[in-house]
């Protein structure tokens, strides 16, 4: 189940999450809508990240792999060309360069997709946004959810609402 609350301003926002924070509710399962940008100072609702692992890790794995079938290729199917060696650094090194770059942007924007949500199946229902209000929502178990209507009554919700997981 999700529960939301509109909040009319960012201090009231920030005070609330950190309160659910202060209960032991996970930042991932918090999200906060606005018609705006937001910036939190920093620590409010602050997630790691994996996307620069990533990123190094895939641009590592298919430069190498890149380079790997470019030798093996050469030394499978020998064309000897003018005396040239078999395996040269300099006629594989520009498409060792884009393929890592490939790699790269490919893993970034992998993680990117998975970070934002954007491939999971179970995603949160995003709410209607007006301009006037910030709306925040959190995933809770039902049990939870009393306390956590209080709580956010407390740190200044206008509105609290409960919404049924449709999964």
């Amino acid at each position: 189940m999700y529960l939301r609350a509109e909040f009319s301003d960012v201090e009231a926002t920030a005070a609330a999450v950190q309160m659910m924070s202060g209960t032991g509710v996970d930042k991932r399962d918090i999200e906060v809508f606005s018609a705006r940008p937001v910036a939190f100072e920093r620590g409010i609702l602050d997630r790691s990240s994996r996307m620069s692992l990533l990123a190094v890790v895939s641009a590592i794995v298919v430069g190498s792999g890149s380079t790997a079938l470019m030798f093996y290729t050469q030394l499978d199917y020998p064309l000897v060309t003018g005396g040239m060696p078999l395996n040269s650094g300099w006629a594989t090194g520009v498409i060792t360069f884009e393929l890592t770059m490939l790699g790269a942007i490919l893993g970034t924007v992998g993680v990117f997709l998975w970070e934002s949500g954007l491939l999971r199946k179970n995603r949160s229902p995003a709410p209607a946004i007006r301009d006037d209000v910030l709306t925040l929502q959190v995933r809770c178990d039902p049990e939870r959810a009393e306390r956590l209507v209080r709580l956010l009554a407390d740190s200044g919700a206008i509105q609290s609402t409960r919404v049924e997981d449709a999964s």
